[in-house]
């Protein structure tokens, strides 16, 4: 591939930003001594897809990803039901040579809406992932009208990810396509799915296997109510992976050390209390640990008092269930905090 563009081993290298050597092991086989992020880079500006595939007890894991696969999209019909929805599963087309499958399509009778649910278990590839869900959604009508008999006034999307870190990740590294394709998102989603009006476009991390907060609790006494909500333990799982995603762009120039007992990011070799940050739930509170401000005090000048009314410490942030709406702030105010890190001599924190 390298010799059809005419490139050399240093031409490659460069572009890939690693260094020639790295190419020359390649290119003998030696990848044992190579990094998969090197191999993917090299790989990405050869346009081609380095597939890393790994057998269990004699074959491949495309069986547990589809048990996987299998039970969130059986979850998934299961809360759609509850809210009202009718539910097509697995519902296949072959249009003008266009053939697929649409996992979940689902109906809500009374605005008479078409849902096109694209469920993933792990989000490969970007570009497949919205090139096949935009075809689904274009084809939706047809497909319900020919196959359903329904006949919507308005055709909505879903994609449900997994409610993991690494989905996470993918999302966080990916936000600029990801918000423009799927504006909608945690309770907005459930907000449209329970009153679909009007059309909507969103992802949605569900719950694995705990009861949905999609669902309405059915009424109960008021005082119990209250009762409950006082006892009950808070789920911060949502609000502490949001934190820790605005933290992922970070990674590939930050190294991961521990401090206080907490995992940190820091410049590579930094020592004693030279850090930049990091995330931890600690009761019903996720903090936020975030050294510049504290060494840049000029942070915080331009934020909203809602996110000064966070900060407990000289460098902490202490949010509750309920803050994820603060998290576009706290984004800007991490870059602004990385740009004063980078800046800040070593051992200055």
């Amino acid at each position: 591939m390298r010799h059809r563009r005419g490139w050399r081993q240093a031409d490659l290298a460069a572009l890939a930003g690693v260094s020639q050597d790295v190419v020359s092991l390649i290119e003998r086989g030696r990848l044992d001594l190579v990094s998969l992020e090197k191999i993917r880079r090299i790989a990405l500006e050869l346009d081609a897809e380095f597939v890393l595939q790994l057998r269990w007890r004699g074959g491949d894991l495309d069986r547990l990803l589809d048990e996987g696969h299998a039970s969130m999209v059986g979850r998934t019909a299961g809360l759609l039901r509850s809210l009202g929805w009718e539910v097509g599963a697995e519902v296949s087309y072959s249009i003008y040579g266009e053939r697929g499958s649409i996992d979940l399509l689902a109906w809500h009778e009374a605005s008479r809406t078409l849902l096109v649910i694209e469920v993933k278990t792990e989000l490969v590839s970007l570009e497949e992932t919205l090139r096949k869900h935009d075809e689904k959604a274009r084809l939706a009508r047809r497909v319900a009208e020919e196959q359903l008999g329904w006949r919507p006034r308005a055709v909505g999307r879903l994609l449900i990810l997994p409610d993991h870190i690494t989905a996470r990740r993918r999302v966080a590294r990916h936000a600029a396509v990801l918000e423009v394709a799927y504006p909608a998102r945690g309770s907005a989603v459930r907000a449209w799915l329970r009153g679909p009006e009007p059309q909507m476009s969103g992802l949605i991390f569900p719950d694995d296997g705990r009861p949905s907060p999609w669902c309405r609790r059915p009424e109960a006494d008021p005082q119990v109510r209250r009762l409950t909500r006082h006892t009950s333990p808070v789920d911060l799982s949502e609000l502490e992976a949001e934190l820790r995603a605005i933290l992922v762009p970070y990674e590939d120039v930050l190294e991961s050390s521990e401090i206080y007992g907490m995992e940190v990011l820091r410049r590579p070799g930094a020592k004693a209390h030279d850090w930049f940050a990091g995330v931890r739930v600690k009761g019903d509170t996720v903090k936020l640990m975030l050294l510049p401000m504290h060494t840049h005090p000029e942070l915080l000048e331009d934020v909203s008092p809602e996110v000064r009314k966070r900060k407990t410490g000289a460098s902490l942030l202490t949010l509750r269930a309920g803050d994820d709406v603060l998290i576009p702030e706290l984004e800007t105010l991490v870059q602004r905090s990385f740009d004063a890190y980078v800046g800040q001599p070593p051992g200055e924190g």
